[in-house]
């Protein structure tokens, strides 16, 4: 793996619940560290696409693509619960970002 790439899983089995807080805790420390220093292989593909004229075509056709499902989506979901609820507030879907 290059640097800036990362990948897997870490799991403990603490015998204790004061061993499974420190634990938690240390493994939070790690954590804050590694989001506040990215991986670089999402700039790259980033970079990638965006620096080709026909890869970022195609990215702007996929995001019209899955905004327009996610719409769908929330509207789906907001007429059911309307239809499942009578206390449902119906400007909710007007927040939604």
């Amino acid at each position: 793996m290059r640097k800036g790439e990362r990948v897997g899983l870490v799991a403990f089995v603490c015998p204790s619940e004061v061993s499974a807080i420190n634990t938690t805790s240390t493994l939070q420390q790690l954590q804050r560290s590694e989001i506040s220093c990215p991986p670089a292989y999402g700039a790259y593909i980033a970079a990638t696409v965006l620096g080709d004229a026909e890869l970022k075509n195609q990215w702007d056709k996929d995001l019209v693509t899955m905004s327009s499902r996610i719409t769908g989506i929330r509207g789906k979901l907001f007429e059911e619960l309307k239809h499942l609820s009578k206390l449902f507030e119906p400007s909710f879907k007007l927040n939604l970002c």
